[in-house]
């Protein structure tokens, strides 16, 4: 089922397939948390915007992270929607088992970011690359995972960790 006027789809599941995340298009376009039954709850917009996108839900399916118009945001049901720490927009593609870590991208686009209960890191880039976008973390939150790309957006396979820094798995 999605909200009055538009259709949606899905862009994640938690752990034991009680809720569903994902958008709702309309008139507006809205982060969307579906529970079992199918009954959409609509996650809101950030203050001042428009449009809110729902990337990934947490394993426990108590958090559903994205972006309203280019900032992230983690949403829970006690907190509602929250904007993530950022100095010039990104979104949020992924957050850990118990929603305490998400992971997407800070700025124009130009650096990969984990954000560890709302507060910002922007993780380093691979030597040779200016480009990175993280779109996984592990369930306990400790890995990152996404690509990394330089000017000729040659792209590699990144992970990143607070023991290893950026990790280039191509090599």
């Amino acid at each position: 089922t999605n909200l009055p006027g538009g259709g949606g789809g899905g862009a994640g599941i938690s752990a034991d397939a009680q809720f569903i995340a994902g958008t709702s298009y309309g008139e507006s376009t809205r982060a969307v948390r579906w529970d079992s039954a199918g009954t959409p709850q609509d996650l809101g917009v950030l203050p001042g915007r428009l449009n809110s996108t729902a990337n990934a839900i947490s394993g426990n399916g108590m958090a559903v992270v994205g972006d309203s118009d280019n900032t992230p945001f983690v949403w829970t049901q006690a907190g509602g929607m929250q904007p993530l720490q950022t100095d010039a927009g990104g979104t949020a593609f992924a957050v850990s088992f118990d929603g305490s870590v998400a992971a997407g991208f800070e700025g124009s686009g130009a650096g990969a970011a984990r954000w560890n209960n709302g507060v910002l890191q922007v993780l380093p880039n691979l030597p040779g690359t200016s480009l990175s976008t993280a779109y996984a973390v592990s369930g306990n939150g400790l890995l990152t995972g996404g690509l990394s790309a330089d000017n000729d957006f040659n792209l590699s396979a990144t992970i990143w960790s607070d023991a290893l820094g950026a990790v280039n798995l191509n090599t």
